[in-house]
């Protein structure tokens, strides 16, 4: 097989998102990272995902966004206290269940 054409192949995973890694550990709120059936049908469920684990507060949550790990972006579900390490973000927002930031 030649590799001067090679065959299409669909990328999953997040489109580009306002967030930007690294720019001044960002937060948002109301915003999410975490792809739903509803937003982003064609991102498999927890693709993004890195590591989840649960924190105290959104704060805590960035800290432990660790820039030395894949981890590039965070979600914090607040009810739940739980803590999403994501490599990407399919940011949606809207839902005060959440807050986001970049590492």
């Amino acid at each position: 097989l030649s590799q001067d054409d090679p065959p299409p192949f669909r990328k999953i995973g997040c489109p580009a998102a306002e967030l930007t890694p690294g720019d001044n550990y960002c937060f948002s709120a109301a915003t999410s990272c975490l792809p739903t059936e509803d937003t982003f049908p064609e991102v498999p469920k927890n693709n993004n995902v890195y590591k989840i684990i649960r924190a105290r507060s959104w704060w805590f949550c960035g800290k432990a966004c660790d820039p030395t790990t894949p981890c590039k972006f965070w979600t914090y579900r607040h009810a739940q206290r739980r803590c999403y390490l994501l490599k990407s973000c399919c940011e949606s927002m809207g839902d005060k269940a959440f807050q986001s930031g970049t590492n």
